[in-house]
């Protein structure tokens, strides 16, 4: 099951987060993931603008799509969006179910909220 939501913090704190959340416990955030990443670039590594163009397709486009429809949706070569994919795979943020030969890429979450929690430069 997809989570709610994912929260990723760009320089946040998981220790003052868990401190936080120790003491007074946000129901709101039942059903959430949040990921930590330290500066920008580590975000960069992640989400380039090809790979956040997937993973919006993933979560608005309501039919399934293998890899090969999602490739020819998003005009790139399926070698391109199966590494994409891969790379989000590994992130935890895509999860692929393959039937029979075919392989459908999912998102894991339904919403993405991205917090900067310091100062950044690009």
């Amino acid at each position: 099951m997809p989570y709610k939501k994912i929260i990723i913090k760009i320089g946040g704190d998981m220790m003052v987060d868990l401190r936080k959340q120790s003491k007074s416990p946000d129901r709101s955030l039942m059903g959430t993931r949040t990921i930590y990443l330290k500066d920008m670039n580590q975000f960069a590594r992640i989400f380039s603008p090809e790979r956040l163009n997937l993973l919006w397709q993933l979560v608005h486009v309501t039919e399934k799509l293998t890899i090969d429809e999602l490739a020819e949706r998003v005009g790139r070569k399926q070698e391109a969006v199966s590494r994409d994919i891969s790379i989000l795979e590994k992130e935890e943020f895509v999860r692929k179910k393959k039937e029979k030969q075919r392989v459908y890429p999912r998102a894991t979450f339904k919403e993405i909220l991205i917090q900067f929690t310091k100062p950044v430069s690009i």
